[in-house]
């Protein structure tokens, strides 16, 4: 039945790995027209979209946009240990990253050992302004097409870039 989301996804998911990505997204949009609420349609549509856009060959080398992301921190060396490393595992390698340390405690040398691609600008403020200040600091440094955020408590999983990339690359969304 072409009307239930579960028949739909999985013939997707058929072609897909088939290589019949064209018939997939043909079907993915024809579904979408009639139920346009549906975000797990939207979700494997941006999956298609990322994978046009380069998807795992984005993992060779350097294309698309760069992506901007800002990594705010205070006293979380840990945390910030892990966020960091999970950006340098993303599938989308077009990105550079930017750590806003808010005047705590100095991470300067962990920021510096994870540096190994030259792609990580660190700076400190001289005292505390507060997370939208360093989110700021983080945009005026900020190079690329697009910005992305994540806290220092948190992670990426590793097509979280590729995936958002796709997205806005393949389609007419308004950033």
């Amino acid at each position: 039945d072409p009307d239930d989301l579960d028949t739909v996804l999985n013939m997707s998911e058929m072609l897909i790995s088939l290589e019949e990505i064209q018939e997939a997204k043909d079907i993915l949009e024809t579904y979408l027209r009639v139920h346009p609420e549906s975000s797990s349609v939207q979700d494997m549509l941006c999956k298609i979209s990322a994978s046009d856009a380069g998807g795992d060959t984005l993992r060779n080398h350097l294309s698309g946009p760069l992506v901007s992301v800002i990594v705010p921190t205070y006293n979380r060396p840990d945390m910030l240990e892990k966020a960091i490393a999970s950006i340098l595992a993303q599938t989308y390698t077009n990105f550079e990253i930017i750590v806003v340390n808010d005047c705590g405690r100095d991470v300067g040398e962990l920021v510096q050992s994870l540096n190994r691609l030259n792609n990580i600008t660190y700076v400190r403020h001289g005292s505390n302004r507060g997370l939208a200040a360093a989110r700021n600091s983080g945009i005026k440094l900020a190079r690329g097409k697009y910005i992305a955020y994540l806290d220092d408590d948190d992670i990426f999983y590793p097509d979280h870039l590729g995936t958002l990339v796709g997205c806005l690359e393949q389609n007419e969304y308004q950033v």
